[in-house]
């Protein structure tokens, strides 16, 4: 429904769920509530919502069949427009399962996976902090438990205007 001259926007997406098969290869997908608010203008975006489940079957380069599943998707993250054009906020998405396996033997199990992002505007809103956390809870290869891991990787004092540059052009 289209929304009044000035007035902020909060739709409901709905991903309907899908089932599509064709010659060996499937691909099924629960379907996903997800909620966008923006501002009238645009300058402050959020994003929030999960979808419980998807599935691909497929045939890889050496005609081995390869199923790759996920369980319970969340994200939900907020972001708003700096002065030099570019996004700056928060991100977070979260997965409790990814499996792969090739002709039907499991071959990889992530399970508690978080992505977590975060850039900050800082010295008068001119430069950007960044920071980036990735962790797993466990990790099984080949029912080899590997454990977990944390990684977060930071980054300081970007430049604003060289960044949004830099995007432009690349």
């Amino acid at each position: 429904p289209p929304t009044a001259h000035g007035a902020d926007t909060r739709p409901d997406i709905s991903l309907k769920p899908l089932n599509y098969e064709n010659a060996g290869e499937k691909v099924a997908f629960s379907g996903g509530e997800f909620q966008l608010n923006a501002d009238k203008d645009g300058n402050v975006v959020s994003l929030s919502g999960e979808a419980q489940s998807g599935l691909v079957d497929a045939v890889n380069e050496y005609n081995q069949k390869v199923q790759l599943t996920f369980n319970n998707l969340k994200t939900d993250g907020t972001s708003k427009l700096a002065s030099f054009g570019e996004r700056v906020g928060d991100q977070k998405l979260t997965l409790d399962k990814l499996s792969i396996a090739i002709e039907g033997k499991e071959m990889a199990v992530l399970e508690g996976m978080e992505i977590a992002g975060k850039s900050d505007l800082v010295n008068d809103g001119k430069t950007i902090n960044s920071q980036l956390d990735y962790s797993l809870n466990s990790l099984k290869v080949q029912n080899q438990d590997l454990g977990s891991g944390k990684l977060t990787l930071k980054v300081g004092q970007i430049d604003g205007e060289a960044w949004h540059q830099f995007s432009q052009q690349y």
